[in-house]
This record gives structure tokens, sequence and C-alpha cells, in this order.
């Protein structure tokens, strides 16, 4: 093969490429271009015909970061010239170049010599870099590439096709400007997710999850009239998958907010028919408490079933707040206006910023385990007590979580802390266990 021009050639070469202007190319000259640019059949015929003669090759998959943007930005026709003059110049690179869908490029190259993958990465990238700094566009362009090395990671064209979209979009997921190489462990991975998103799907629709209680419990006497619910799939467990798992996946495939509606629905129900008058802490995600829907969502299940709002706290997360204050701000207050309370959630964990305690109508305040944990060092003792003080000036609730030992629930409690949660109380139990429900009674 021969070696890859210099990036002085490579800089006139892609010059060259880019000095005509963009408004001087008709439709019929961009439609040229990209006509003779080889598409997925021609791809899936020359790695079929590498399989047969038992070559081994590598494939590089090129995905263009944020290719919208080039379009919205600078018009359809100099996207298409962009993407033209780019299997130009890999062309060059003397590796077989196709265009498998939008602007994702495959380059096929017949080596076994996995040290060539990164040098052939690196060329990829310059490539992309250089076409971005062309005068019709001088904006930073970056790409995701995945890598799959074959026959040994696909053995079919079906198989080759599967596996190297999983390696970009394990690239995609991780950010721009990522290279990733397939391997089975990203397969298994893929599968794993999918088998949650199922199984999740499957719950949803046969009442498959559990609903467990943890007190939130007073630091004077520890009497606890209040719990936080919390989800549980036990048919998960047995399949080593744990909740924060479950829920990380549903956060990305929006099966979240099927989620907290069901928790919502179940434990309205179970208020109404065992006439609770405990007061019960609910998680919201940022999808639900961003969709108008919800709210309405919510009103609806107030009138089926005739539950006080009174009885309810919505617990959300930092990073519910700060996508957008404004809105925010109107969700809350429209919540908070049907007679719900509102928590916010674990802080500390994600943005920490005071600014919003004051200009968000929050009635408690939950203090992350994290801190909990190294109450004793003096740094987070310093932090807490000033956070409790400024909440205790707000007239917000504290709520301090993760509570394991006496030694924690005094020095919070010394500190002004009013709340606390964790295992120096109880585990949580199941609903029934917990509220000492017998449906036999």
């Amino acid at each position: 093969m021969l070696a890859f021009q210099n990036l002085q050639s490579r800089g006139m070469m892609m010059n060259e490429n880019f000095k005509m202007s963009t408004s001087m190319l008709n439709h019929t000259c961009r439609s040229t271009i990209l006509s003779t640019i080889k598409n997925r059949q021609t791809f899936e015929n020359a790695v079929n015909l590498l399989l047969n003669e038992k070559k081994e090759f590598i494939v590089y998959l090129v995905d263009i970061d944020d290719f919208k943007l080039i379009n919205e930005q600078h018009g359809y026709s100099y996207g298409d010239y962009f993407l033209a003059c780019l299997f130009k110049a890999f062309n060059n690179l003397l590796l077989s170049t196709f265009r498998l869908s939008g602007d994702q490029i495959a380059l096929v190259e017949e080596t076994r010599d996995l040290k060539s993958i990164s040098k052939t990465i690196t060329k990829i990238r310059d490539i992309v870099n250089y076409a971005s700094k062309s005068e019709s566009i001088n904006q930073s362009v970056t790409c995701s590439i995945g890598v799959l090395n074959c026959p040994e990671d696909g053995k079919t064209v079906e198989s080759i096709e599967r596996h190297i979209d999983i390696a970009i979009n394990e690239a995609k997921a991780k950010g721009k400007n990522t290279d990733i190489i397939y391997t089975q462990s990203l397969k298994d991975k893929l599968d794993r997710v999918r088998g949650i998103e199922l199984g999740v799907a499957h719950a949803l629709q046969t009442d498959g999850f559990d609903l467990f209680l943890q007190p939130i419990f007073d630091m004077n006497d520890c009497s606890h009239k209040k719990y936080e619910v919390l989800l549980r799939w036990l048919s998960a467990d047995n399949k080593g998958i744990s909740i924060g798992e479950v829920i990380g996946v549903a956060e990305k495939s929006s099966q979240i907010t099927e989620i907290d509606r069901y928790v919502i629905d179940k434990m309205f129900f179970i208020i109404m028919k065992y006439s609770r008058q405990e007061k019960f802490c609910i998680n919201i995600s940022a999808q639900s408490f961003y969709d108008d829907v919800f709210i309405s969502f919510l009103e609806e299940k107030l009138l089926e079933y005739s539950v006080s709002p009174e009885l309810i706290e919505l617990e959300i997360t930092e990073y519910s707040c700060v996508k957008d204050i404004e809105h925010t701000k109107k969700n809350m207050q429209r919540i908070k206006s049907l007679g719900f309370r509102i928590a916010l959630d674990d802080f500390g964990t994600e943005y920490s910023s005071l600014n919003y305690l004051g200009k968000l109508p929050f009635d408690a305040l939950k203090i992350d385990k994290s801190y909990v944990d190294e109450i004793c060092n003096p740094t987070d003792w310093i932090i807490v007590k000033h956070l409790i003080a400024l909440a205790n000036e707000l007239k917000l609730d504290t709520i301090a979580e993760g509570i394991e030992d006496s030694d924690q629930k005094n020095i919070l409690k010394d500190l002004g802390c009013k709340y606390g949660q964790g295992y120096l109380i109880s585990k949580p139990k199941d609903y029934k266990v917990m509220l000492d429900i017998n449906e036999d009674d």
C-alpha cells in the first residue's frame, strides 16, 4: 500500500477541493459528484468478495459530528459538496470508500496489521479537520469513528453491518471526536440494555414492579410518619441487575416517564385503598418534570383516587432544575398550586448551585449521602453546617440521607438538621410490611 501523503500535500489537495465557492456549484454538478460515490449495496458486494476470498480487512465507519448543523448554517448545497470532497480525500488514502447513509462513510482497509488502526484514524481525523477549516466554512468539524476487525469480529455482511453499528453508536454515545473498536463486550452490553428495556416494558404492562418504603424520621425522637417511595424490580435482582441500572437504562430509552406514572398511580391507589394518612415522597425524573402533560396527569390522578395532595412530596434532582430555571419555576408553581410539596433531592451531587435555592419554591432540601458519609471530616462538616443554616433561613425542611450510625445522626442533629433517612432506623421494606398492612384484615 502506498504511503499516505504528508500533511502539506494533503493540505494542498484539500485546499484545491475547497477553493471553489459553493455558490458556483449547480445542482447538476453536486448530483454528479455524489452519484459517483459507491453506496451500501456496493459496500456489501465488496465485503462479500473479501470474505469469500478469506481476506483480512478492517472497516472504519465515519460519522460527521453535528453534520445537521453544517446543512442548517451553510445550506444543503455546501453539505453535499463537503461530503463529496471528503470522499475524494478519503479515496486518496487508497482505501475503498462507501457512503452507507446520510453522512456515514465506510472505509475498508485490506490489512491485518492492527497497529495501522491508530494511524488510519489519525489520517481520517486530519482530513476532516482540514476540510472544516477551508475558506468556505472555517468552523470546527469532528467525527466519530467505529472500527471493526474482520473476519474475526464479523464473518458475514449482516454481522459486519450490525457490529460496526454497535461500535459507532458507542463512540457517539461517549461524545464527539471519539473512536471505538468493536469488541464482544460491547455487544454483550447492548444485549443487556435491550434485555432491560424489554423487561421494563413487560413489568409496566403486568404490574411487575414493587414499591418499597424507607422512613424519614424526626431527628429529636426518631419518630416517623413520612416515607420515601422506592421502586424495586425483584426479578431483575435475581439476574444481577440493580434498580439503579434499570433507572439509568429507562432514562435513556424514555421509559422513565412511564415508570414515574406507574409509581404515582400505584401509590395513589395504595393511599386510597388503605386510607393512609402518612406522607409519601416520590422521585420524579427530569423528563416528567418538564413535560406539561405530566402535570395534567397529576390532576387526573388526584380526581381519580380522591387523594389529598398534602400527603405527597415530589422529589426532583438538581439536574432537573438547572436545564431551564424559568420553565422550572413555572412548573413548580403549577405543581404546588395543586397542593403538592416539592423537595430538592441529592443536593451536592450535580451542580450544587445555591443560586436557585432562593429563586425556586422548594419546601425541603435533601442532603446527599456522600456528605453524610464524610460528616466527621472537618471540610464536609463545615459545608453541611452552612448548608443547613442556609436552608433553615429559607424556611426549608432539611433531610439528611444515608444515616447509618448514631454519631452521624447526633452531629447532624446538633447542626440543626430536622429529619433523617437511612439504615440507622430502617432499610427500605415492602410497603405492606412497612405499613403493617394485612390483606386478610
